[in-house]
């Protein structure tokens, strides 16, 4: 008698495989994985641009003159960043720490030099459906600011509690 397993004994193992395997990509779901790495990374630079700019705002005897105009949203992405709060958008792809880039601090001028060696930028800029971009907004009234992110994963679009605000 022959040992070994027969051509139908093969082909229900490998559809078993085939649907475990199935079930199992759904419920990992790399997509949405990749999406929250990419959310994990604007939590992370918008933390390293609030650090940033605190630090300038507490070196710099006159930084509420030089933190930009309160009557302005800056953003990093040309178009799509329409006017925010009724503020003008001012848009530059620049990422220099000089003042010249699209937040209009220069971080050069500090003591410590600049905390940032390049401004960060939204790492998925164009996704189908909307705009990525980071929004910097200065209010110099108060010496205070707002730094805002479109998050792309299902985790973070809840808003409240899981949303990252500086």
């Amino acid at each position: 008698m022959k040992k070994g397993f027969t051509l139908l004994e093969l082909l229900i193992v490998i559809g078993i495989l085939a649907i475990l395997a199935t079930v199992l990509i759904a419920v990992i779901n790399p997509a949405e994985l990749l999406r929250r790495a990419r959310d994990t990374q604007r939590l992370s630079d918008l933390d390293a641009l609030r650090s940033a700019i605190s630090l300038f705002i507490v070196d710099m005897p006159s930084a509420d003159t030089l933190m930009g105009d309160s009557t302005r949203v800056y953003s990093h992405i040309s178009g799509g960043v329409g006017a925010c709060m009724g503020r003008t958008a001012t848009t530059k792809p620049d990422r220099t720490t000089d003042g010249n880039g699209w937040i209009p601090i220069n971080f050069n001028n500090m003591s410590t030099k600049s905390p940032l060696a390049a401004l960060p930028v939204d790492p998925n800029p164009a996704t189908s459906g909307a705009s990525r971009y980071y929004l910097y907004l200065p209010d110099t009234s108060d010496v205070t600011f707002e730094l805002t992110a479109n998050m792309e994963s299902g985790y973070y679009k809840q808003g409240g509690a899981m949303d990252k605000e500086s």
